[in-house]
């Protein structure tokens, strides 16, 4: 068997900062209706306002 990794970031377009471009990414996704993983980040397989708030603790971080 493999490892099963279940991981999202907040750096949704993946420029290694967690900024104003990744809340247009979360936008999308959630407007779209699809539920995609990457802005699911409660991981409970809908994309909600639930998920806002996990976006916003991470506004301002850097991803290495």
């Amino acid at each position: 068997g493999g490892l099963a990794l279940n991981f999202n970031s907040a750096d949704m377009n993946g420029d290694g900062l967690v900024n104003l471009a990744d809340i247009g990414a979360f936008s999308t996704a959630y407007y779209s209706g699809t539920n995609p993983f990457e802005a699911d980040f409660q991981r409970n397989g809908s994309v909600d306002l639930g998920d806002i708030g996990l976006l916003a603790q991470g506004q301002g971080a850097a991803c290495p």
